[in-house]
């Protein structure tokens, strides 16, 4: 967004409503060109994670095509992204949500069919199994931007406040924000579903 006057008081206004950069004019030409190709460059780099993720989404479907996991998934992100919003996170931190909520169970891609479709309790070590999942989706996904948000969320949605969950049995504060997020959004959509 370009503005001729003092964007203090309305800032956060602007930056809500999804602008990316402010820029107060007059504004030297070389700084305006390497803001834009910033803005260029953050834009690609956009699109280059939604088409890695859908890879992803691809590759899952082809390990596991009798029980797609998608429509849930997409629900799941779509809430985790209206929760961020609710609480007042900015508009890249929403979408960071939303694709942790997007890709919060894809280490599941790592266990075996028939324990994921197992009807009924697990066993200890089945459930110990399951439990890697989080683990395996923080080390898919820790080569993607923020790699220092997204990873821990997908790691660390099954912890619990009290310190009950898993991996790590985190607890409290300890559990990062996005994680936390991303609970909310999978255990209402595990509860209406």
């Amino acid at each position: 967004m370009m503005t001729g006057f003092d964007p203090r008081p309305e800032r956060m206004k602007m930056v809500e409503s999804g602008a990316d950069d402010l820029i107060v004019k007059p504004v030297p030409m070389r700084d305006l060109q390497v803001r834009v190709r910033a803005l260029l460059r953050l834009k690609e780099l956009r699109r280059d994670l939604q088409s890695t993720q859908e890879s992803l989404r691809e590759l899952v479907k082809k390990e596991n095509p009798t029980e797609s996991k998608a429509p849930f998934d997409d629900r799941v992100a779509l809430t985790a992204q209206a929760l961020a919003r609710l609480i007042g996170l900015d508009a890249e931190d929403q979408e960071v949500a939303f694709h942790a909520g997007l890709l919060h169970d894809i280490g599941q891609i790592g266990l075996p069919e028939e324990l994921l479709n197992k009807q009924g309790t697990y066993t200890p070590e089945e459930f110990a199994q399951i439990q890697k999942h989080t683990i395996l989706g923080a080390e898919i996904t820790g080569p993607f931007r923020p790699a220092s948000v997204l990873a821990p969320a997908i790691r660390h949605h099954h912890e619990r406040w009290d310190g009950t969950g898993y991996p790590d049995k985190l607890q409290g504060p300890a559990i990062p924000m996005m994680a936390r997020i991303v609970a909310v959004a999978d255990a209402f959509h595990a509860m209406i579903t």
